[in-house]
């Protein structure tokens, strides 16, 4: 279970390694979702990638895990922070990157920062393309 206190000690940690303001955000709501209802959640009605394993999508200040997740693990605790970053991206709307590739950048970063600093190995995620749609 992703918790409240989990949720917002992760956020204090983004705002004290980021320039995000984090004093007056409150933790997202969470939903725990198959991997099928979260690519429906990402591609909605456009064209998917097939080759894609979306774990966990931020909608509208909503962020989507798969119901595998095991908060327990440090990995799986990295992927939050990756999410609550783009959480962030969505509240702070003036200071959000402009483009999808940047935000996804600025996620991957924070993501890879907070695994440093727990004795993890940094990640290379693929950056996906913005969805395209007809």
């Amino acid at each position: 279970m992703i918790t409240k206190a989990l949720l917002l000690s992760l956020l204090a940690w983004i705002g004290s390694h980021t320039s995000y303001n984090v004093a007056q955000v409150d933790a997202p709501r969470v939903e725990l979702r198959t991997n099928k209802e979260i690519q429906d959640i990402y591609y909605g009605d456009c064209k998917r990638d097939t080759q894609s394993n979306i774990l966990a999508v931020h909608s509208s200040g909503v962020v989507f895990f798969n119901k595998g997740i095991d908060i327990k693990k440090k990995n799986e605790q990295a992927l939050v922070v990756h999410e609550l970053t783009h959480y962030l991206q969505f509240v702070h709307n003036d200071q959000m990157p402009k483009t999808h590739e940047e935000r996804e950048k600025e996620a991957i970063a924070v993501e890879n920062l907070w695994r440093k600093n727990h004795g993890l190995k940094e990640v290379e995620r693929l950056v996906l393309k913005e969805p395209e749609c007809a």
